[in-house]
């Protein structure tokens, strides 16, 4: 997020701060952002909003761009891909027993949802789990 706001739309004085309630929040105290009127302030979330829905609906992962992935995607992975393993896989084990279906429930298509759920069930570590689920969707 931090890299879009400042490569995508030129902010420079971001501050990140912690509520503890309700997670991480963004202030761009740029006088640019800060002038910037409601529907363009819409406009930027929605150009960084990769996951919709919400506690009523199901939550769906939107990584398309108009032209293939988004860039902002691609960029992401660059900055996560040396950390992943370890911070993901290892230290929060995101694909352990009874907490892939988070992950898998994220993903729109059915068919490719039920085939990787039958992978995680085959397995029996985030990082197996992990490197099946790349090999199945590469």
């Amino acid at each position: 997020l931090h890299a879009a706001l400042t490569e995508d739309f030129g902010f420079q004085n971001i501050l990140w701060v912690y509520s503890g309630r309700r997670g991480i929040h963004c202030w761009v105290c740029d006088p640019s952002a800060r002038k910037l009127s409601g529907q363009a302030r819409s406009a930027v979330a929605e150009y960084l909003q990769l996951v919709t829905g919400g506690d009523q609906v199901t939550r769906k992962v939107n990584l398309k761009g108009e032209s293939g992935v988004h860039p902002s995607v691609d960029r992401a992975v660059d900055i996560i891909k040396s950390a992943f393993q370890k911070l993901c896989l290892e230290d929060q084990d995101i694909l352990a027993e009874g907490r892939w279906n988070k992950v898998l429930d994220l993903i729109g298509d059915t068919d490719l949802r039920e085939d990787l759920d039958k992978i995680m069930n085959r397995n029996n570590s985030s990082f197996t789990r992990w490197n099946e689920m790349t090999s199945k969707v590469s």
